[in-house]
């Protein structure tokens, strides 16, 4: 279970509206001891809107981590091959072969060939 100092950390680094940060700061602050029914009423459904907001930020959170590390996956995967298109076709430079051949086969244009 987290602390409520825990709890208020978290909704201040949050983008989320002031008066809904206000409202999650006194749901978290409420003595539970002390309301009335109307009170506790009040208090349930802000505690509820609060636990839907907190898992609805919290996945958020983790798919768009899941998504940027995919992307920075596939990133990484291109730049790789791209340096190996690169890598081969320098040696087949050196070789002395043909530059439109070393193109065809590396998918480099002739002009990033000559460039190596």
């Amino acid at each position: 279970m987290e602390t409520n100092e825990e709890l208020l950390a978290e909704i201040e680094g949050m983008n989320l509206p002031e008066q809904m940060k206000e409202t999650f700061r006194r749901v978290i602050n409420t003595v539970e001891s002390e309301l009335t029914e109307d009170q506790w009423r009040d208090y349930e459904l802000d505690l509820d809107k609060y636990q839907r907001t907190i898992s609805e930020f919290r996945t958020a959170r983790q798919e768009g981590r899941e998504e940027g590390l995919e992307e920075g996956r596939a990133e990484g995967r291109a730049e790789g091959r791209a340096e190996q298109q690169k890598a081969i076709a320098k040696a087949m430079k050196e070789k002395g072969l043909a530059l439109a051949v070393i193109a065809d086969c590396t998918q480099l244009s002739v002009e990033e060939v000559e460039d190596l």
